[in-house]
This record gives C-alpha cells, sequence and structure tokens, in this order.
C-alpha cells in the first residue's frame, strides 16, 4: 500500500504492523521518518530481521526511525529493531527503568545514528541507588559512541559528577534535561587514565555543590543551563516535535 503514497514524508505506524516486506518497501519510497509507536495496547510481535534493516539503508541511507513507547500505566519495554537507522528514543511513561543493559544495548546498536534520547514523565518507580547499579557508567559510554546526540533527558538518580562527564563528552548537546530532585551531590567515579589530573581535580571539585556543578556546564554548553524542578520536568513533551 505504501507505494500508492506518492508524497508521503512520515509514517507512523505500530511495530505490530511492520514486518519485513513493509521494511522492504520503505527502501524504494520518499519516506524520511518512521515512527514505531508502541503503546500499551500494542500486541506482542517479532522484530524485523537486522539484515532486512541494513538493506533498507543501503537503498535509503538518509530514512530516520523512531522508536516511541507511551502510557502512563504501560510496564512495557521497548520492542528494538537491530540494526534499525534510529535516531530518537522515546519513554513517555511513568514505569519505565533506564536499565544498564538497555543502554548498552542502544549504544551498541544505535550510537552512530542516535539524535535524542528521552525518558518523560515523573517516575513512579525506586531508582537504585549504589553507583554499580546505576545507568551512570552506561550512559557514559553512550556519550562517547553517540556523536549525533543532541537531545538528553534524564529522570532518573544520578551524580553531578557524571552530568559534568556527560556535558564534557557530547560536543553536540543542545538540550540536557535532569531532575533536581534525582542528581547526587557527589563524585563517584574513580580515577581514569584516561583522564590528566587536571580533568579529575576539577571534576571532583565541581561536583561539590549543585551551583558550581551547573555553572560549570553552562561554560561548555555555552549558554545558561540548569537542573529541573520536578513542576518544570513535567512540561516536557518531545512527543510534538
Amino acid at each position: 500500500m505504501l507505494d500508492f503514497f506518492f508524497n508521503l514524508q512520515m509514517l507512523v505506524i505500530s511495530p505490530s504492523h511492520i514486518d519485513e516486506d513493509v521494511v522492504n518497501l520503505l527502501g524504494f519510497t520518499k519516506i524520511k521518518t518512521v515512527v514505531l509507536y508502541q503503546d500499551e495496547y500494542t500486541c506482542y510481535c517479532r522484530r524485523v530481521s537486522s539484515r532486512v534493516w541494513l538493506d533498507m539503508r543501503s537503498n535509503a541511507p538518509d530514512l530516520k526511525v523512531e522508536l516511541v513507547l507511551t502510557g502512563a500505566a504501560t510496564k512495557l519495554e521497548l520492542l528494538w529493531q537491530e540494526r534499525a537507522p534510529v535516531s530518537r528514543i522515546l519513554y513517555n511513561t511513568k514505569y519505565s527503568l533506564m536499565k544498564n543493559e538497555t543502554v548498552l544495548f542502544i549504544s551498541e546498536q544505535y550510537s552512530k545514528t542516535l539524535e535524542v534520547y528521552s525518558y518523560q514523565m515523573l517516575p513512579r518507580v525506586c531508582f537504585p541507588k549504589p553507583f554499580v547499579e546505576r545507568s551512570d557508567a552506561s550512559l557514559v559510554l553512550l556519550a562517547r559512541n553517540a556523536p549525533l546526540l543532541h537531545t538528553l533527558v534524564i529522570r532518573e538518580r544520578i551524580s553531578t559528577a557524571t552530568l559534568l562527564i556527560i556535558s564534557s563528552t557530547v560536543k553536540n548537546l543542545k538540550y540536557f534535561c535532569v531532575r533536581r530532585n534525582a542528581v547526587i551531590l557527589r563524585c563517584d567515579w574513580p580515577p581514569n587514565p584516561m583522564w590528566t589530573p587536571n580533568f579529575y581535580n576539577w571534576l571532583k571539585e565541581s561536583s561539590k555543590s549543585y551551583e558550581i556543578t551547573e555553572r560549570e556546564i553552562s561554560k561548555i554548553m555555552g549558554k545558561s543551563w540548569k537542573m529541573l524542578s520536578d513542576k518544570e520536568f513535567k512540561c516536557i513533551n518531545l512527543l510534538k516535535t
């Protein structure tokens, strides 16, 4: 059916309605963006083969895929499409957790194409407190490996030191949103052989207060930057754009 919509630029579709034939056809249309929209009513379905996505990318190198999970009450996980050209990953839910294994999978599969990674809504889940159980390290890895990343929205528990590392790592970061209530005032990173002594000293000193952290990130980003209150965070809605 897609070949009847000659001028279609964006396709919003449930992952349960996309299969290998549809993905193959996408490579021969004018569609620029495919939004795989998933909610609590989305039926379980098989993911499309990575080989098929790679074939489609060779035919339509400019096509972008967005993965969206929405629904305040849903506790599902996104249906991942291996080797798809994913540019945006949006969670618009209250119960989704940013898990280490998920961030590592994203870094492996989508780091070269990812532009937006966002968790919206105030959470209704408990976040882990110990550094080794949080997503700090995997988020920094993603930041290092995703050169196109320009929007990052984090609602998880995260340290001021991690915020400083991310902001100094992602060169194209324009929108960096975090909940002040979830930020831990701490430098919980051990010394890294890739860091100079000056950088590690700066990291330890700058992570001692919210105000200094905000000031240093403002310098890095070249504009005023503040952590968000929960009221401000609730207003974020990337589904509109």
